[in-house]
């Protein structure tokens, strides 16, 4: 385990790492990671998970059942589905992933599949990226890193569209909603 580490097994076969440093001074982003599986690949993406990226916290859920909980609990940056989990339908659990938390990313690792498998999962929105395993730590580095920069720029949109910047046109919209409404004038 590494310095400033926590790590917690309960009854329910969750395993809960909290990591607690940052070196980046300029990484104020807090990253929550959930890896839902049991699979050998799950497992093995685990215990390179800390190595390939730098996050606030990795909790590793064995049963669906308990990531649907922790879902509605916490909320997670990325999600990551082993699809090599016999008990586990990843596109439907990808789906749920995306209704509770629209700007989740959600990312497939399998050993059995390869990336043709999932293209049309991609492209319907659910899936949002797949990590082949054996993991070559260059390409899932640079998946993660893309997909924990896609979140930050879906939460900074939302966060424009829910509380827009000072003397923006939306700004004055959310202000004055009539400004919205059609002026019917009468002809004479």
């Amino acid at each position: 385990m590494m310095k400033g580490e926590k790590s917690d097994v309960n009854s329910s076969n969750i395993i809960r790492k909290s990591l607690l440093h940052h070196s980046d001074a300029f990484d104020s982003e807090i990253t929550n990671l959930l890896l839902v599986g049991n699979s050998e690949t799950a497992f093995l993406f685990s215990n390179n998970l800390q190595e390939l990226a730098n996050f606030s916290l990795i909790v590793h859920v064995v049963k669906p059942e308990d990531a649907l909980s922790l879902l509605i609990e916490e909320s997670f940056n990325l999600v990551v589905l082993d699809h090599d989990t016999e008990e586990l339908n990843t596109i439907s659990f990808s789906r749920i992933v995306k209704m509770n938390n629209p700007i989740s990313r959600v990312i497939i690792i399998s050993q059995s599949h390869t990336i043709e498998f999932f293209v049309e999962f991609i492209n319907l929105g659910s899936v949002d990226a797949y990590i082949p395993i054996p993991i070559d730590e260059f390409s899932t580095y640079s998946i993660i890193l893309e997909q924990q920069a896609k979140y930050e720029i879906a939460d900074t949109l939302a966060q424009l569209v829910k509380d827009p910047p000072k003397f923006s046109p939306a700004y004055y919209l959310l202000k004055e909603p009539s400004l919205l409404e059609k002026k019917r004038y009468s002809s004479i």
